[in-house]
């Protein structure tokens, strides 16, 4: 919608910025995620 010129500058700004927080969101949830699933990993044998 940027790219076809439907949104001014300044709502294309606030678009963009909502898309950069749920990018930033996710990547929190992910790394919580992580983090908590590493710490009930066990490693058996050699």
């Amino acid at each position: 919608m940027i790219y076809m010129g439907k949104y001014s500058g300044s709502e294309a700004a606030l678009r963009l910025a909502i898309q950069f927080g749920w990018v930033i969101g996710f990547y929190l949830i992910s790394k919580l995620i992580l983090s908590t699933a590493l710490r009930h990993v066990t490693v058996q044998g050699g």
